[in-house]
């Protein structure tokens, strides 16, 4: 009976304990099973992050490309080379970047990218400047650790864009992401007037305005508009042609420091930082904004490569001469150990290559004169004489590695279109800053590009163009017009994004 009874007790005591470890065993399936779906979960997840962050560094290694290798070969270039529709069409490059670290697996997320450049007209108001763009492909792939097994949900799969996934398939189990990014091109010429450090203004009759020669109703018969007239070209009144206003006469600096002076601003200020009131002031006539989250990097001015020719015997260039040009593709350099003009009959006649009977030569328009120490040009004070004079339809850049100084006229652009004058202070290699005056009763028709460069203007003088230096004061009745038509032309200072965005089609 005690036997049988122990039997008995052995036995269930044996069944419950099957039963317990049965339940057991289950409970723990499904927990190894829920653990491993959301482990699979947290693995798909994170190689779908992964692979975005690859292609994100892809496209940060493909604009550093752009800028640090294609850039400084573009500015190289004739502007018939760069600017052409479909000069810089296609292929440029490609690359690969690699994530390795360490963890599950040691995945290594990469990405591989395509450069690839098109030609588009831009501009303000009908220009028609073809200009480079680059499209950024990148693809950026992330390992899946922890095998080929993913959560039950397929939509998942598909919407991680998951490939390798099934049993028996070759390869790692991985997500892609694709992003497409626009660069477009910044140009040294998109403002009225760009600085490394402070702007300072007077509390005068300083004004900045701006007009657009490529556009009839925003410009003269001459190109020029009627600068009597303030406001003009900009605002919609009574006297103005706009239907809108157009404030496009915008000033900047890297710096904080903007002292405008209460001048007439007919666009925007500004600036890198700074506190209105404090490093920002007198901004009561600006009928723009003031902005005070820019930065813009300001590419250094290096002397020219070029084999260029003394224009004189005696290196220096004092007295009368006639600098002729040549083609497009290969304009006429001269080059001067310095500049120094009194003007009435002491003066540079930059004029049109020659046909074989002394006439005229249309297609020898391009001239460049290499100025290695200062430039010093003191015109008649009329609107007709000057110590440097073009000739209508003569385009001409001036390389000046010394100081600036020109008065009364001392640069006549018969042209009245900015375009066709470009002056670029070279960067001293000793770190040192040099020094452009503009004074007098003067009208300066063109572009300046001097990064170290103090720039002063003064007296009644007025700039028609646009402006880049180390620094910038206005003193006296000055005015600054700016020619929208440059925007987007002359050098291309770096190539910003345009837009942004995931290609979600792959």
């Amino acid at each position: 009976m005690n036997s049988t009874y122990r039997k008995s007790s052995s036995g269930g005591a044996l069944l419950c304990a099957l039963f317990i470890v049965t339940v057991l065993a289950a409970l723990a399936g499904f927990v190894i099973t829920k653990v491993s779906k959301g482990r699979a979960a947290i693995n798909q997840a994170g190689a779908w992050q992964e692979s975005l962050t690859a292609a994100e560094a892809g496209v940060h290694q493909a604009i550093a490309q752009v800028n640090n290798q294609v850039l400084p070969y573009l500015n190289q270039q004739t502007s018939s080379t760069v600017l052409t529709g479909s000069s810089w069409s296609g292929s440029v490059s490609s690359g690969t970047v690699g994530m390795g670290h360490s963890g599950d697996s040691n995945a290594n997320p990469q990405a591989n990218y395509n450069i690839t450049a098109y030609s588009y007209g831009v501009g303000l108001s009908g220009s028609t400047i073809q200009q480079p763009y680059f499209l950024i492909t990148s693809s950026g792939t992330g390992t899946v650790s922890g095998g080929r097994s993913y959560v039950a949900d397929a939509r998942d799969v598909v919407l991680r864009k998951l490939t390798n996934m099934k049993s028996g398939s070759s390869g790692n189990a991985s997500a892609t992401r694709k992003l497409c990014v626009w660069l477009r091109p910044v140009s040294t010429m998109d403002l009225a007037l760009l600085t490394k450090g402070a702007i300072n203004m007077n509390n005068h009759n300083i004004v900045v305005d701006s007009f657009n020669s490529s556009d009839p109703l925003r410009s003269g018969t001459d190109k020029l508009p009627n600068f009597s007239i303030e406001g003009y070209y900009n605002l919609n009144n009574n006297n103005g042609p706009l239907a809108s206003p157009v404030l496009g006469a915008d000033v900047a600096t890297d710096s904080q420091f903007a002292g405008i002076g209460n001048a007439t601003i007919y666009g925007d200020v500004n600036t890198n930082g700074g506190t209105v009131g404090q490093t920002i002031t007198g901004i009561a006539n600006v009928l723009g904004v003031s902005n005070p989250n820019f930065y813009e990097p300001i590419a250094s001015v290096l002397a020219p490569t070029s084999t260029f020719t003394y224009a004189t015997r005696s290196k220096i260039i004092k007295s009368a001469i006639v600098l002729t040009a040549g083609s497009k593709a290969s304009p006429a350099r001269y080059l001067a150990d310095s500049v120094t003009l009194a003007g009435g009959s002491d003066m540079i006649t930059f004029d049109f290559g020659k046909t074989n009977n002394g006439s005229n030569d249309k297609s020898q328009s391009y001239v460049e004169l290499y100025v290695i120490g200062d430039m010093d040009t003191r015109g008649g004070g009329s609107s007709t004489d000057g110590a440097i004079s073009i000739v209508n339809g003569v385009n001409v850049k001036i390389y000046v590695g010394g100081n600036i100084n020109t008065t009364g006229n001392g640069i006549v652009n018969k042209n009245n279109v900015a375009s066709t004058l470009s002056i670029y202070g070279i960067t001293p290699t000793d770190g040192t800053t040099r020094s452009m005056t503009l004074a007098g009763n003067s009208k300066f028709i063109g572009t300046v590009y001097a990064p170290a460069y103090d720039l002063t203007l003064g007296g009644n003088s007025t700039f028609v163009g646009s402006l880049v230096g180390n620094t910038a004061t206005l003193i006296g009745n000055t005015r600054v017009i700016y020619d929208e038509a440059l925007a987007g032309g002359a050098s291309i200072a770096r190539f910003a994004v345009a837009s942004w965005f995931e290609d979600v089609q792959r």
